[in-house]
């Protein structure tokens, strides 16, 4: 599930906060829409084609893009200590 994160987080430019908050819904297939959890700006981000690629081939498991194992969206807390701990 790390991967998705680091497939999400440079390819979009945002803060691991708002790639936990990113819905498949913000996904419209070439950009994503974001309200920025710090600033509170709405966004419109243009998929690069390297992160287009990886999310049509991810599975839609959840409302969120980042899930858990268990396909739960992730809270803060623990998306840090999973992004932490080695595999």
């Amino acid at each position: 599930m790390m991967a998705r994160a680091m497939d999400l987080a440079p390819y979009s430019g945002q803060r691991l906060g708002d790639c936990i908050r990113m819905t498949w819904r913000d996904y419209d297939g070439l950009s994503i829409r974001v309200k920025q959890q710090k600033t509170g700006n709405p966004l419109t981000i243009h998929v690069h084609p390297s992160l287009k690629t990886a999310l049509d081939k991810m599975d839609k498991i959840a409302v969120t893009i980042l899930t858990t194992r268990t396909g739960r969206p992730y809270s803060p807390r623990v998306f840090s200590r999973d992004f932490l701990r080695p595999e």
